[in-house]
């Protein structure tokens, strides 16, 4: 729910530069925001509104108190100078006190641009839905909530993906893929929820000496494995799938597990894709099923030209939350590392973005593996937060915001392209819901 509420949907009091993408991304969330809102809604930001200062001030003093003494080795500040530059941000971009320290906003050079910075309550629930086209799409199904649809769509369009096994529903019942098996096979299993996010509900299953072997040591048959995955779905579906093993290189810091790279693909003005960013993801702790972040792992900048890592970082939320340019764990080098089929990689996301989705912006996680690229998955709205710190740079001013500005004045114009080609477009609607003439005007 803050995702959608939280900052409300108010201006700061920060002067913005005149036409910059990141000042016309911010007013148009605004702007939308309260116009497209149900009733119910409206009153909600109402009550945000009310709340913020109160729980900003609040919120703000417990951070400091937690988190300030461990900055203040790194900044020179102290605690209550960090509670008083929260407060002075939060005032002037409406950026909350978690994100002053995820964004590191107590180096001040950082600070200078906060307002370049998107927020995740601007694009996820709010510019990023706006840009999907909703009545026109090539594909009326959504393939990124799905993972067994996504699954075949790759294999239509010959793309390399992780494959899918089986679908467990609510109903106790599994779906096969292909739909003539019908059992587990005896390799490593990969289970997790069907739409879950942050690498919830994940599992590794090793398949040994006929049995399979979770990482908290339980030891089932392939009967049993399929009567335990069918009891978890009856709290969500679940997705089996066989466990894919990273490029021999990166077995020094993946630690067993499967770590991946997310590559943010945008449609650029001609509807060609670029790759803007990468953030290549690994695990932190030893006994951790998946590189997630949000699961405690590590992410590393890419340079997306040569594919060298820069140092990594988690989410910057914890006290112990620090830079490593080695690995905290193995102690392999992390920083100067180059990533091995690095243009494969970029080919890939571009490729699978011109394919499917048709989406202005997706976030893909690829797995580098022996003889080459592998996609996980797609994000139709990917995190923008990991990007903006893993970079130490706000989106606004970047090509990544200067196009999303470009497409969402663009459709907000009545232009049904957003960048696509001519071809893939049907006869919509706009966001109001009246149809639009080839000339983009509502009737």
């Amino acid at each position: 729910m803050l995702v959608y509420y939280y900052p409300p949907p108010i201006r700061g009091i920060g002067t913005a530069v005149p036409g910059s993408a990141s000042d016309y991304l911010r007013r148009q969330w605004i702007a939308g925001a309260w116009r497209r809102s149900s009733l119910f809604e409206k009153l909600v930001f109402g009550l945000s509104i009310i709340a913020w200062w109160p729980s900003t001030v609040l919120h703000a003093a417990y951070l400091a108190a937690v988190l300030g003494p461990s900055r203040q080795a790194v900044s020179g500040k102290s605690p209550f100078r960090q509670f008083l530059e929260q407060l002075s941000v939060a005032a002037l971009w409406m950026v909350p006190p978690k994100w002053y320290y995820i964004f590191e906003f107590y180096h001040d050079e950082r600070r200078a641009h906060a307002g370049e910075y998107l927020q995740r309550v601007q694009t996820k629930p709010y510019i990023f839905d706006w840009l999907v086209d909703k009545v026109a799409r090539k594909d009326p199904r959504w393939p990124f909530a799905n993972k067994a649809y996504f699954s075949m769509l790759c294999e239509r369009f010959d793309l390399p993906a992780c494959k899918v096994i089986a679908l467990a529903d609510n109903a106790r019942s599994f779906m096969f893929f292909p739909p003539h098996a019908t059992e587990f096979p005896p390799v490593d299993l990969f289970i997790k929820v069907k739409s879950g996010r942050g690498g919830f509900g994940a599992e590794k299953w090793t398949y040994r000496d006929g049995r399979y072997h979770s990482a908290s040591g339980r030891m089932l048959t392939e009967a049993g494995l399929k009567a335990y995955v069918l009891r978890k779905a009856w709290f969500a579906k679940r997705v089996v799938q066989p466990c894919v093993t990273n490029h021999s290189d990166l077995a020094d810091i993946n630690l067993g597990v499967l770590a991946t790279v997310r590559v943010v693909t945008i449609r650029a003005e001609a509807g060609e894709v670029e790759a803007t960013h990468a953030i290549f993801r690994m695990p932190q702790l030893r006994t951790a099923c998946v590189d997630n972040l949000h699961a405690g792992g590590l992410g590393v900048a890419v340079d997306l030209e040569t594919g060298r890592l820069r140092c990594a970082t988690d989410l910057g939320c914890k006290v112990d939350s620090r830079w490593h340019d080695v690995h905290p764990a193995t102690g392999a080098r992390i920083e100067g590392r180059v990533l091995p089929y690095w243009q494969d990689v970029l080919d890939l996301a571009r490729r699978a973005h011109s394919l499917i989705g048709d989406r202005v912006v997706v976030g893909w996680d690829i797995a580098i593996l022996q003889d080459g690229p592998c996609l996980v998955e797609g994000n139709g709205k990917p995190d923008v937060d990991m990007l903006q710190r893993h970079y130490g740079q706000g989106l606004g001013e970047t090509r990544f915001g200067k196009l999303l500005a470009l497409h969402l004045a663009g459709r907000l114009a009545g232009n049904p392209l957003n960048g696509r080609p001519p071809a893939e477009v049907l006869p919509r609607r706009d966001l109001d819901g009246a149809a639009l003439t080839g000339s983009g005007t509502p009737q």
